[in-house]
């Protein structure tokens, strides 16, 4: 074997190391954050401590799903009109 072949071989299995540490630990997050589909989730709960499934938890314990502010529609304003302007129109009728 070449220096050449060792050196270009060493750095492909760094390379596969690395990703595969990265894999591992973007995983890992997104077990932690509870982002992953509900089977990923208890396979992910089940081996390394992970938030359960949000369909697994007993229903007492489920967040109410209430609206934010932001989703609530407010009508517009009815804007009033100045005493001149209802003056105005009085007066026009």
């Amino acid at each position: 074997m070449s220096v050449l072949t060792a050196l270009v071989a060493s750095k492909i299995v760094v390379g596969v190391v690395v990703a595969g540490v990265a894999v591992t630990g973007a995983g890992a997050a997104v077990a932690y954050t509870g982002s992953l589909p509900a089977s990923l989730q208890q396979v992910a709960h089940d081996t390394i401590d992970a938030p359960a499934p949000a369909d697994a938890a007993p229903a007492s314990c489920r967040q109410a799903r209430l609206p934010t502010r932001w989703s609530r529609r407010k009508k517009p304003r009815r804007i009033q009109p100045t005493r001149q302007r209802k003056r105005r129109h009085q007066m026009r009728q």
